[in-house]
């Protein structure tokens, strides 16, 4: 009979990576997933245009983007679980306070409060976390943590809609907001570690040869990847390696916007709304099935050979979206790729980053790269809509937006040309 001391218990790496499936899930997926449904009775009641709307989102771009420059100090002097906990707190209390919105500047403030509560939560804790705790299967890891978004925001809408059909939008935003604290909150403070060696531990799938785990963190995980990382990259190569990072984050993301304007590109070839609405649930699945598909590919053929299919995917979908004239069916297969755009945002830019940082050097590194990422959701919205105010015409949009995945694809061939095997871990 065994005892418990023999009895196998999961990693710790696993309960991080279901912190990180919970406080992403309830921000990008119960708090931003559903932003799409309050927004027509929000802009009814309050009387606002669709202009007054987005032009508060890149206010709370802008905010994220100058709040993203102390995002790493503030991870690295203060407790993670802590730091995290109050921007979970701070970013669904911005959401919940807008149910008491009557006038514009009110709005802009929530929306300057979100900016800073989305820096410390969307795009840095969750790759540093995964970063830091899994040696094998990070891709996966990566992968479930963003797809629970996509299902958060699933199985949210449906229920959102229906509060709002039966007590209104600002009742609604209220339980929405509420939800997600009660989500995220305490799984996020009772759970999350920085790093395995806070509870003496390696990260999942890490080996050693030595006997003692003073020694395995000393030498295995921590010495020998500084030794490497400092000198298989001279500080020249790093810096060329993070502008392409940060330009490749801008750009991808500024072509992520497609989700929102299908419905109006099918309506502008003259289809049915019917159409539109399929158009936009084949990128969602597309979204979903990739963000999983692309981890589990990393981990098994390699970054640089899962990155550069799925940008090409995306390249040739969004020239069929543009050239696809009557073809339908045409239209539901490039959606569906589309969604890859989705997993490019979240997964790519980590990805590359661990290839040349480490520890606090990594989500330093990954912060800066944020601001790429926020600078271009706050903009890319209003860009797509004024090229096509400007042409007429989606076609002219989809074929600019795959001349510049075309751009992206050299981008992420000049950043692995010179790497070779660059990390100092097995399996990567």
């Amino acid at each position: 009979m065994e005892t418990e001391s023999h009895i196998k218990r999961p990693h710790y790496a696993w309960y991080i990576l279901a912190s990180c499936i919970a406080f992403y899930g309830a921000t990008m997926g119960i708090l931003i997933n559903t932003q799409g449904i309050f927004m027509p009775p929000m802009l009814k009641d309050l009387g606002w245009s669709a202009t007054q709307y987005s032009a508060a989102g890149i206010i709370s771009g802008l905010v994220s983007v100058l709040t993203l420059l102390i995002v790493d100090k503030v991870y690295k002097r203060f407790p993670t679980k802590w730091v995290l906990f109050i921007s979970v707190f701070i970013y669904a209390a911005g959401f919940l306070l807008k149910a008491f919105t009557h006038n514009y500047i009110y709005y802009c403030c929530i929306c300057a409060l979100l900016g800073i509560g989305a820096a410390f939560v969307l795009y840095v804790p969750a790759p540093m976390l995964i970063n830091a705790w899994f040696h094998q299967k990070k891709g996966f890891a990566l992968g479930m943590c963003m797809l629970s978004s996509g299902i958060a925001g699933a199985v949210m809408n449906p229920i959102v809609s229906a509060l709002i059909e039966s007590l209104g939008w600002r009742t609604a935003v209220l339980i929405n907001s509420a939800i997600a604290m009660i989500v995220a909150c305490p799984i996020v403070l009772i759970v999350v570690r920085k790093t395995p060696e806070e509870i003496g531990m390696l990260p999942y799938g890490a080996r050693t040869n030595v006997h003692s785990l003073s020694e395995a963190r000393t030498d295995d995980h921590g010495k020998a990847a500084q030794q490497f990382f400092s000198s298989r990259f001279s500080g020249r190569q790093k810096t060329g390696k993070f502008i392409i990072c940060l330009l490749l984050a801008t750009l991808l993301n500024l072509l992520s916007c497609v989700s929102s304007h299908l419905a109006n590109f099918a309506a502008s070839r003259g289809l049915a709304a019917a159409i539109g609405a399929t158009l936009t649930t084949a990128l969602m699945l597309g979204n979903l099935s990739s963000k999983a598909v692309m981890g589990v590919c990393m981990d098994k053929y390699g970054k640089k050979t899962t990155l550069l299919i799925s940008m090409i995917l995306v390249a040739v979908s969004y020239f069929g979206l543009g050239l696809s004239g009557d073809a339908v069916v045409l239209m539901f297969i490039c959606a569906f790729f589309l969604g890859i755009t989705a997993a490019h945002n979240t997964i790519v830019m980590p990805s590359m980053v661990e290839t040349f940082a480490i520890g606090d050097e990594y989500t330093r590194i990954i912060s800066k790269v944020s601001m790429g990422t926020m600078l271009a959701s706050a903009f890319s919205g209003v860009i797509t809509s004024g090229l096509f105010d400007l042409t007429g015409a989606y076609s002219p949009v989809w074929i600019l937006y795959g001349s510049i995945e075309i751009v992206c694809i050299v981008l992420l061939l000049i950043f692995y040309k010179k790497s070779g095997k660059t990390s100092v871990y097995a399996g990567r």
